[in-house]
């Protein structure tokens, strides 16, 4: 058997780190699970999110800057999504020539995303007061960070009332 490696890591900034993308890869790998009877993955419907949070019409770049991801990676990915039948792309008269908005399927797709069990299991753990303490935190390390990247600073587009019905 492999001898372990176990060294104490006496940086408390990088295990904050370590544990803030563990868990991040531990809820999306139990989102994954159960959303894989509708064969989206997490990352479409990361963008399929950002969409609607954008005003259900978007610009790669836009959905860039939201996910904080790379543009040609989130414009791949965006032809992926149009072949899918989850965006329709339409000619813009602003700078960008293109933007995005969800098809009828992209729209189910989205709903879908509210009725995941895993979440409520996961972060009912926490009391109401822990989870909006949670949230306050990562708001403030997010900030940060993008602050840090040069990206102008930008607030949860919804809130735990927002009404996941209404159609965009």
């Amino acid at each position: 058997m492999p001898k372990r490696y176990t060294k104490q890591i006496n940086d408390e900034f990088f295990s904050l780190w370590v544990l803030i993308a563990q868990t991040k890869d531990a809820l999306l790998a139990t989102r994954e699970r159960e959303y894989y009877q509708y064969h989206v993955k997490n990352e479409r419907r990361a963008v399929i999110f950002s969409i609607n949070a954008l005003g259900g019409k978007a610009t790669a770049v836009e959905i860039a800057r939201f996910l904080f991801r790379k543009l040609n990676s989130v414009s791949e990915m965006l032809t992926r999504m149009e072949k899918q039948g989850l965006i329709v792309k339409v000619k813009s008269n602003g700078r960008s020539k293109v933007v995005v908005k969800l098809t009828e399927k992209g729209y189910e797709t989205y709903k879908q995303s509210f009725n995941n069990t895993v979440d409520k299991r996961v972060l009912s753990i926490l009391s109401k007061k822990q989870r909006e303490n949670l949230a306050s935190y990562l708001l403030t390390i997010r900030n940060e960070a993008a602050r840090e990247l040069g990206i102008q600073s930008f607030s949860l587009v919804y809130s735990p009332d927002f009404n996941h019905n209404k159609k965009p």
